[in-house]
């Protein structure tokens, strides 16, 4: 089976988070991998939050409710 561009990115991304080490209390390489991401694809305010989340925000243009995915 042949990917796409988009899903060959989204497989590339999946990898890199497996591949860095992440134990509880020692995640921020993973942090700075999904930052990394979010400044790639386009967010319009990324940072490291005071209890090392990434927090990405992409503004909208209309009128609506504020949707928040936390994973």
């Amino acid at each position: 089976m042949e990917l796409r561009a988009d899903e060959q990115a989204l497989v590339g991304f999946a990898s890199d988070l497996v591949r860095i080490r992440s134990v509880l209390g020692k995640e921020a390489g993973v942090a700075e991998r999904v930052l990394a991401e979010m400044r790639f694809v386009g967010f319009d305010r990324v940072e490291l939050d005071s209890a090392g989340n990434a927090v990405g925000v992409i503004e909208g243009d209309a009128d609506g409710p504020t949707v928040l995915f936390d994973a």
